[in-house]
């Protein structure tokens, strides 16, 4: 039920005009998602990185083949006192599951390809025994249907007569 602001505040900046328009904008959004089949979710986990391949590795989790491998990814940071623009590089451990999916991935990346990845972001628990606890590290999960990983560039190494 959508409750309309009194009729004595018909300013457009009252506080009952805007939660008229905040109570309007979330029935807008569940019809829009409820008509197109989907339901409104409460949150969303996709994560898209582009960046340069290091560090291929394969080996088993378990019992599930995965290729794993470095992604360094590069930004710009201009909030430097001095007014400089600084380059930050930070470093993504992906992982990519599944017997034939690892064993694809594994053939078709060489170290320095420029890559687009899009996986969920999760934790990989590690226990430390020496104190009895947890901690946990990030990866990027890919496994079809729900990730995928594109080379955008290939890396060739230069020829000795381009020096």
């Amino acid at each position: 039920m959508i409750r309309r602001p009194p009729r004595s505040t018909l300013s457009s900046s009252s506080a009952a005009s805007d939660v008229y328009k905040r109570q309007l904008y979330w029935n807008l959004m569940r019809g829009l998602l409820s008509t197109s089949g989907l339901r409104l979710a409460k949150s969303l986990n996709n994560v898209t990185l582009v960046g340069v391949v290091h560090d291929i590795q394969t080996g088993f989790v378990y019992e599930d083949a995965v290729t794993q491998f470095t992604l360094t990814t590069t930004s710009l940071d201009t909030t430097t006192s001095s007014g400089e623009c600084a380059v930050e590089k930070d470093h993504h451990t992906i992982r990519c599951f599944g017997d034939t999916y690892s064993s694809d991935i594994k053939a078709k990346l060489k170290e320095g390809n420029v890559i687009c990845v899009n996986g969920r972001l999760r934790m990989n628990p590690q226990l430390e025994p020496s104190c009895n606890k947890h901690f946990y590290f990030p990866f990027v999960h890919v496994q079809p249907p729900h990730g995928q990983v594109s080379v955008c560039l290939l890396y060739t190494s230069p020829s000795p007569r381009d020096s």
